[in-house]
Formats: C-alpha cells, structure tokens, sequence
C-alpha cells in the first residue's frame, strides 16, 4: 500500500476571507512545481495589457462580469491562479487536449 502525504494545491497568506495566494503547489512528475502570486500577476498582467504594476483588478479583463460578481474574494483568487497552473501544465504536456492528464502524467506515476 502507498500512502501519499497530500499537500494543499494554494498556500494563503492567511484562513481569512480577506488573504491572499501566496503560491500553488502542482504535482508533476519531476516533483512539486510551485507558481508563485508573481508570476500569476505577470500572467493577468499581460492579458489585461496592464504597462504598470500588476493589479488583482487586471484579472476581471475579458471575464464574464454576471459570473464573477457571484464569486467570492477566495473564489476569484483560486480561479485567477488555478487559471495560470493549468495553463502551466497544458504548456508543459501535462494536461492533453481533453482537460485530461496526458499519457505523459499518467506514466509518470
């Protein structure tokens, strides 16, 4: 039998509402790959065209506004960054063209 120490997918800066996502831990198969707020930030930044400094505003570019305004503050956190870990793993072969790990994950374990 294995057994499997899980670690959690986004680290806050606290447990309250009012935190923020410090990093998110993906599992690969060359170990713990983190995405740290930085490179996230860098993400939406981007999108959003943003030439300053990132914003957690820079997020909501391109969103559907009826579907956001339902989400809470750690909702929105955990989409804006699980967002950029997923695409991490498709960019990475990780995840296949169906939003199913890759015969490449799979493998791996």
């Amino acid at each position: 039998t294995i057994h499997a120490q899980w670690e959690p997918l986004f680290v806050w800066s606290d447990a309250t509402e009012a935190g923020r996502i410090l990093e998110c831990r993906l599992p690969t198969p060359k170990g713990l790959r983190t995405i740290s707020e930085s490179e996230v930030a860098a993400h939406w930044r981007q999108i959003a065209g943003n030439s300053g400094e990132p914003k957690f505003s820079d997020f909501w570019a391109g969103l559907d506004e009826s579907r956001v305004q339902q989400w809470s503050h750690q909702a929105a956190a955990e989409h804006r960054t699980a967002f950029v870990a997923v695409m991490w793993l498709i960019q990475h072969g990780l995840i296949g063209d169906d939003n199913m790990p890759s015969k490449e994950a799979i493998a791996s374990n």
